[in-house]
Order: C-alpha cells, then structure tokens, then sequence
C-alpha cells in the first residue's frame, strides 16, 4: 500500500519525515503542500494529486471546514 500524505505546515512535515525515517516507513510520500481548490506554489487539488499519484482508495481530509470546496473541485 502506498500511501500519499499531503501537509503545509513545515514543522509538522519535518516531525513526520523524522517519524517514519526513525520507523522505517518507506510506503509514504510526503506532499508539502495543502490541498485546496486551485493549484499554487503552496497548495495543490484533489484531481492534481489523483493525475500525479493515481487513483485514490482512501481518502481522509482535514482542511478545516473546506472539505465540500475541495470534493465538488
């Protein structure tokens, strides 16, 4: 299973680069950016990150209420 973590908080991508190195997690690719309704430098869609990574099992957000802006994107 791989697995496609997409965060914009930098301390919080760091402490989880660290987690999985001290680990031994390889299945995780860390995007760092959030996901949102338009593509940019720091934020990246939905159908953006279905394009680069394929299909999508499992899907769980937390964008702090934009979830429906994302979804109909």
């Amino acid at each position: 299973m791989r697995i496609i973590a997409v965060e914009p908080d930098e301390n919080k991508v760091e402490l989880m680069r660290l987690n999985l190195d001290l680990n031994g997690v390889t299945n995780v690719e860390i995007v760092d950016k959030g996901v949102s309704s338009s593509n940019g430098e720091a934020s990246v869609t939905l159908s953006r990150l279905i394009h680069e990574y394929g299909p999508i099992d499992f899907l769980k957000v937390d964008c702090d209420g934009c979830e429906g802006e994302i979804s109909e994107e």
